[in-house]
């Protein structure tokens, strides 16, 4: 990902962000300057290889696949290097809807949207 922000703000006393310092051993972080003097380039790549067939499928509904992590770190820490906090919205409208099988199925879709991006 590109951060609108040089190296030594991304990763000042070579510390990384919150968001992926907490990923820990998990993964491998790479910065370094984006062509054309636009910032940062991050990387974050897994250490261990990443679930396949089945067990990929299972880690993405149950939430605990590290893809899904190491996305939702990148996001958080762009959001803080570049805002000071991470951002949060919730979607839900005013006031409260009745239980209906589709509605049960968007909050179903909207809980796991945080880890692989928007809805």
């Amino acid at each position: 990902m590109t951060i609108n922000r040089g190296p030594a703000d991304v990763m000042p006393e070579d510390r990384l962000p919150r968001p992926l310092a907490e990923l820990g051993d998990l993964v491998e972080v790479e910065v370094r300057p984006a062509p054309g003097g636009k910032g940062s380039e991050v990387r974050a790549r897994l250490r261990n290889p990443e679930p396949t067939g089945a067990a990929s499928a299972a880690a993405r509904l149950s939430g605990d696949d590290p893809r899904q992590r190491v996305r939702a770190a990148l996001r958080e820490a762009k959001q803080v290097i570049e805002v000071g906090e991470v951002l949060r919205v919730d979607p839900a409208p005013h006031g409260r809807r009745p239980p209906t099988p589709a509605g049960k199925l968007v909050e179903f879709a909207t809980e796991l949207a945080p880890g692989e991006g928007v809805l």
